[in-house]
């Protein structure tokens, strides 16, 4: 029947998307001569590695259903690099294409770079954007990631000169806090804007009401509706 046949294609819908969730593109990126990063696989003649780091992203959010899977590939994309003889210092997740985190996501990373510190190795997660961050803030993961010598940025220059030994991890935290500020900001104007709106839906509301009920009131007065309540 028709029931049945919607009922299958929703349950298979959710399947599919968490199938897909689960199941994130993961990949090792690599430098090009112009500063970007892009997938090893699809460059691997044109890009260059950073020398002490490794550079993973993600295709995807982050949340309950793909973060260990995340983790798992952050620190086998490690040990592949150290298994050819190369000292890693840095394991840089890349969020260029991250725009949102869960409460797993974010204990997550924290876990990572708890890791990585007994590996004597830091935490770097870069290109962080205005949802991410305030999720971070609000798990209270930053302070847990720098506390196991982790560090957040803004963008891909930051994380790099932070890695160079050109900038300290106060001048990665500052531009994050401020990025964390100006999201708070945002919010709150967004929420004084959302109860603006409604308070004049109510008072609209309010007033329809009270026309709809005088001119209820004068129908049954005898006095005819178009002269009851004024046009608005």
């Amino acid at each position: 029947t028709v029931k049945e046949g919607l009922g299958v294609g929703f349950v298979l819908s959710i399947l599919k998307t968490m199938h897909e969730l689960a199941n994130p593109n993961l990949a090792v990126v690599g430098m090009l001569e112009d500063g970007s990063f892009r997938d090893i696989r699809n460059h691997w003649s044109s890009v260059t590695q950073l020398p002490t780091a490794v550079v993973v992203r993600m295709d995807a959010r982050l949340n309950f259903v793909n973060a260990r899977k995340m983790k798992e590939f952050a620190v086998k994309a490690v040990q592949v690099r150290e298994a050819k003889g190369e000292k890693i210092d840095f394991a840089m997740i890349d969020c260029f294409s991250l725009n949102s985190v869960d409460l797993t996501g974010c204990e997550t990373l924290v876990q990572l770079a708890q890791s990585l510190e007994l590996r004597g190795q830091k935490l770097v997660v870069a290109n962080v954007k205005g949802p991410v961050a305030h999720a971070l803030k609000m798990a209270q993961a930053d302070d847990h990631i720098e506390k196991h010598g982790g560090s957040i940025c803004t963008d891909m220059q930051m994380a790099l000169q932070l890695m160079a030994g050109d900038a300290s991890t106060s001048d990665a935290a500052s531009k994050y806090k401020a990025l964390v500020q100006n999201v708070h900001n945002a919010n709150i104007v967004k929420s004084a804007s959302s109860r603006s709106v409604l308070k004049g839906l109510s008072r609209h509301g309010s007033k329809f009401n009270q026309c709809s009920k005088g001119s209820t009131d004068a129908v049954d007065d005898g006095i005819p509706e178009s002269h009851s309540c004024p046009q608005v």
